[in-house]
């Protein structure tokens, strides 16, 4: 009934072993190790689907934080791993939640070049206005202050960067219908 085991195999990807610490008794939302991490922690950063669709199953709280804030959500699109991605925020995962740092799941995202995942969260209403926070040690580069599509533009992932700004377009602009003398006339403006 350890927490630690159900953590272990949830990051292995042993879906069987997972049943079996949950059918002992294994709290589904413990914490194991001095991070914090769960077991759909775990799992979503290693990209398991099937252990992260029975963990969920099992009522495992989909944002739920490690010490530094990390989701499961952010972690599986840090990585890059789209169909959990999905099936995090098909179960309703907040989608842009931050860590301690500010970073989301887009920010992570678009920092590590993730096109589908990116386009994914737009998809589900990642708001691309938001801006890291805080300074990571671990980048080398600063970050502090600047957008998901800003992070990756400065990582060289162009293909991102412009998916993001093309969402970003769309969203600043809104087509007007103006009747005119019994004329139609569409155009855009900044809304």
């Amino acid at each position: 009934m350890s927490v630690h085991v159900l953590v272990s195999a949830s990051e292995r990807g042993d879906s069987d072993d997972v049943r079996r610490q949950l059918r002992e008794g294994a709290d589904v939302d413990g914490t194991s190790g001095r991070w914090g991490w769960t077991a759909l922690i775990r799992a979503a950063d290693n990209g398991h689907l099937e252990v992260t669709r029975l963990l969920l199953q099992s009522r495992a709280e989909v944002d739920k934080a490690d010490i530094w804030g990390w989701t499961a959500l952010i972690r599986a699109a840090d990585s890059g791993h789209l169909e959990v991605t999905q099936l995090l925020l098909q179960s309703r995962a907040e989608v842009d939640k931050a860590n301690d740092s500010g970073w989301t799941a887009l920010i992570r995202a678009a920092r590590n070049g993730h096109l589908e995942v990116t386009r994914l969260l737009l998809q589900s209403g990642a708001d691309q206005t938001m801006r890291l926070t805080k300074e990571s040690p671990f980048l080398g580069i600063s970050c502090v202050g600047k957008t998901a599509e800003e992070i990756a533009r400065q990582a060289g992932h162009r293909e991102v960067a412009d998916a993001i700004r093309q969402v970003s377009r769309n969203s600043f602009f809104q087509e007007f219908l103006i009747f005119k003398e019994n004329t139609f006339v569409f155009f855009d403006v900044f809304k």
